[in-house]
């Protein structure tokens, strides 16, 4: 997959450093406003059918206007008229999920730049989201020292992940963002990561992989 700014190569995962011990269920969330979609987005839709696996729903916010007629549909794919920042989609969409020991049951958010180039297998999603894992993100050592949340997902079938959106939205609820040296979801999301890594979260950096 790659982001219309920034490239992010996400098929080079080692198959051999992740123990997948169950079938993945995930549900992906993204947002546009509607004047993006012909400048951008549309490129996201087209390759979400072309590449992902039906089974694996897509449930989009959109504001700024009706939906064009010409906008990519399909059976997995839900457009809901909403304007929420990706904190609060994430947070408040996980809500709704049940915790189930079943199914490696992840909650994942993929920025409506990111065009998808290859097929994407129900053993490769395996890869990405291992069962061993309370998050996976993409991270970034540097001048950006913070990793890109243009692609993370949340395990939920674990307290752990739900813990830490808990406390992602609180900060924003409780103006606590203010205080921290940047106000992205990006800077917030790895200042967060850091304190719930130290209280045992396991989270799984593909850009290590």
């Amino acid at each position: 997959m790659t982001r219309t700014q920034q490239k992010t190569n996400l098929t080079t995962v080692n198959s051999n450093k992740n123990k997948v011990d169950l079938n993945i269920m995930a549900t992906v969330l993204t947002s546009f406003k509607v004047p993006d979609y012909e400048k951008y987005a549309h490129r996201f839709f087209e390759s979400w059918v072309k590449y992902w696996p039906k089974g694996i729903k897509l449930v989009a916010y959109y504001d700024g206007g009706r939906l064009p007629n010409n906008v990519v549909k399909a059976s997995n794919i839900t457009y809901v008229n909403l304007d929420k920042n990706k904190v609060f989609a994430i947070c408040d969409y996980a809500r709704t999920i049940k915790s189930t020991h079943k199914y490696n049951n992840w909650l994942v958010w993929i920025d409506a730049d990111v065009i998808t180039t290859k097929k994407i297998s129900h053993d490769y999603l395996n890869l990405l989201f291992p069962d061993t894992s309370d998050i996976v993100h993409l991270g970034r050592e540097g001048v950006i020292d913070y990793s890109e949340t243009g692609f993370i997902g949340f395990n939920l079938m674990y307290n752990k992940a739900r813990d830490f959106l808990r406390d992602w939205r609180n900060m924003y609820t409780t103006n606590e963002i203010l205080g921290l040296r940047e106000w992205t979801d990006a800077f917030s999301f790895e200042r967060l990561l850091n304190i719930h890594k130290s209280h045992g979260l396991t989270a799984y950096n593909l850009d290590n992989a």
